[in-house]
C-alpha cells in the first residue's frame, strides 16, 4: 500500500467518523416529521414521527413536539407538557429548547412568570447555532437590567454546574416534570 493510499484510507475513514459522529438517534423521525409537518401540513403524522423521535432521545424531536403541544397541534394546548419537553431538549444542549424556555420567561407566558434574568441566562447559556436568530437575545441584552444580568450570570453557573432542570426548578411550577 502506497503512502497515497494510506494518505486516501485515512481521509475516507475520518469523513466516515464524522458523518456517523452527527448522526443522533432519531434524526431520521426529526426530518420525516418536519417534512410532514412543513410539506405535508399534516400535523397527525408529525406528531407521531416526532414521538419516535423523542423515544429515541432526539433532542430536536423534543423542542418540535414541545412546540406542537404549545399551540394545541396534538389536539389540546398543554404547556407544562410544552415545558417539560422544552427542559428535556434543552438538558441535551438542543437550541431550540433553550430558546423556547427563553421566551416563556421574557414573555411571562402562563404558566411561566415573568423573569429577564432567567430569560437572559437562558439566551447567553444556549449554543450558538448559526441558523437560530439571535434576536431575543439581541432584545434582552437591551431590555435586562445590570441587577438582572448579573442575576442571569449567577444562574448560568447554576445551569453549568446543575444542570438545566434543577437549576430552573425554583422559577418552575410544580406541574411542570
Amino acid at each position: 500500500m502506497t503512502s497515497l493510499h494510506r494518505t486516501a484510507l485515512c481521509l475516507l475513514a475520518t469523513l466516515l467518523l464524522a458523518a456517523t459522529a452527527q448522526a443522533a438517534p432519531g434524526d431520521a423521525e426529526v426530518e420525516k416529521g418536519i417534512h410532514a409537518y412543513f410539506k405535508e401540513e399534516n400535523t397527525a403524522k408529525a406528531f407521531k414521527y416526532f414521538q419516535a423521535g423523542v423515544a429515541k432521545g432526539n433532542a430536536l424531536a423534543m423542542a418540535h413536539l414541545g412546540q406542537m403541544y404549545e399551540h394545541g397541534e396534538t389536539g389540546k394546548v398543554d404547556m407544562n407538557k410544552a415545558l417539560g419537553l422544552y427542559l428535556d431538549a434543552a438538558e441535551r444542549q438542543e437550541s431550540q429548547g433553550f430558546m423556547q424556555l427563553a421566551h416563556f420567561f421574557n414573555e411571562g407566558r402562563p404558566p411561566i412568570k415573568k423573569n429577564w434574568a432567567v430569560a437572559w441566562a437562558l439566551v447567553n447559556t444556549v449554543p450558538l447555532r448559526e441558523d437560530y436568530s439571535t434576536s431575543l437575545r439581541d432584545a434582552l441584552e437591551w431590555q435586562a437590567s445590570d441587577e438582572e444580568k448579573n442575576a442571569g450570570k449567577a444562574l448560568i453557573a447554576r445551569i453549568r454546574q446543575e444542570g438545566v432542570r434543577p437549576a430552573l426548578r425554583p422559577y418552575l411550577p410544580a406541574s411542570v416534570k
